[in-house]
């Protein structure tokens, strides 16, 4: 599904509804996605790559278009964020393997993992609905650290300077030569 059109998808979707007799709302929860955004995916919207990911793994690809190109089996890119990959990097060093051999194996072990579809459906799932908080807060709806509640609300910098500097009172003075 990740070389077809959205298009495609919504059509390969709607196929595999009908013939497994299944809505798109059943769909939705096995996914992990809620139903209406699931509904503007399959309608007009852009399908996210997490979605496209998830339905991978439920619906069967039959269409020899949908298999990966012969001629890379065993080639494979991987894309990291900047954080992943110093991590995999500082792994793999440990290890004292070669940044492709560590991955190799990281890969080779993923699918020896009887529920790694589930699983992965489940994380994208949770990464996407993280996304969708992201996108209200960004709509200026109140957020906790706009509370009135001193407990709650967000210190000035000096009132934190004052609280590491003296501990736990932010109103004493600092004391000469002490940072």
């Amino acid at each position: 599904m990740q070389n077809m059109t959205d298009e495609q998808i919504r059509k390969t979707v709607k196929d595999w509804l009908r013939e497994n007799g299944r809505t798109q709302a059943e769909l939705a929860s096995q996914i992990g996605l809620k139903p209406q955004s699931f509904r503007a995916q399959m309608s007009k919207s852009k399908i996210s790559s997490q979605t496209k990911l998830a339905l991978m793994n439920i619906i069967p690809s039959s269409s020899p278009s949908m298999l990966p190109n012969l001629d890379n089996r065993g080639k494979m890119e991987l894309r990291l964020d900047y954080d992943t990959q110093r991590r995999v990097e500082k792994e793999a060093l440990r290890l004292r393997m070669e940044l492709s051999a560590y991955c190799t194996m990281a890969v080779e072990w993923c699918s020896e993992q009887e529920d790694i579809g589930e699983r992965l459906a489940a994380r994208l799932a949770s990464q996407q609905q993280g996304t969708e908080k992201q996108e209200t807060a960004k709509q200026g709806l109140p957020s906790h650290t706009e509370s009135s509640d001193p407990a709650t609300r967000k210190r000035t910098t000096k009132e934190t300077l004052g609280i590491l500097r003296i501990g736990t009172n932010p109103g004493a003075k600092r004391k000469s030569g002490s940072a």
